[in-house]
């Protein structure tokens, strides 16, 4: 288990997701999580069928373990 902060930076909003599986690096730091267009729907800014929200730095994301132990950081 996982929990996953996510910053709007445009109002430093931050909201927390819990995820119950296998936190993977690379899919937030290069994967298919990185992209503004997934966070914003993790966020709860968007569905997934809104067009033209891809891109990169909209959203910023910091995670813990379920002990709070940072395991990435982006802000």
């Amino acid at each position: 288990m996982y929990i996953v902060h996510i910053k709007r930076n445009s109002d430093n909003k931050i909201k927390k997701r819990t995820y119950k599986d296998e936190c993977l690096e690379f899919m937030w730091s290069e994967g298919g999580y990185s992209c503004d267009c997934n966070r914003g729907v993790f966020f709860g800014d968007y569905t997934l069928n809104d067009e033209d929200i891809c891109g990169n730095g909209k959203y910023s994301v910091n995670i813990f373990d379920e002990n709070n132990n940072k395991l990435y950081k982006e802000y």
